[in-house]
């Protein structure tokens, strides 16, 4: 679990430019950021998955509650949640010039 994390982007965590984040069976919980990604911000080009992850009362002040990527990409799979959520655009996932799937149930 990664919980009560705060950074001006990527409240929990920042993958950078071309990397790979990916939470199976994952919560992350209560992070916040004070402008993009309130729990996870993907910097160009960089891959971010999901799977049976929990995203669950992250916040950003600007946008991607949960989670914002700049031109790379999002996968949600395998019953990943989204919950409580908030920004001012995007109180889910933002994405600018990014790739966003959701897939399963």
């Amino acid at each position: 679990s990664l919980v009560r994390g705060s950074a001006s982007a990527g409240g929990c965590v920042f993958v950078g430019e071309g990397s790979t984040f990916v939470a199976t069976d994952t919560v992350l919980a209560g992070c916040a950021s004070t402008i993009d990604g309130g729990a996870v911000y993907g910097f160009r080009s960089s891959k971010l998955v999901f799977k049976g992850a929990s995203l669950v009362e992250d916040s950003s002040s600007v946008m991607g509650g949960c989670v914002y990527s700049m031109g790379g990409s999002v996968e949600l799979a395998d019953q990943t949640r989204i919950r409580q959520c908030d920004a001012t655009h995007g109180g889910g996932v933002f994405g600018t010039g990014a790739d966003v799937t959701v897939a399963g149930d």
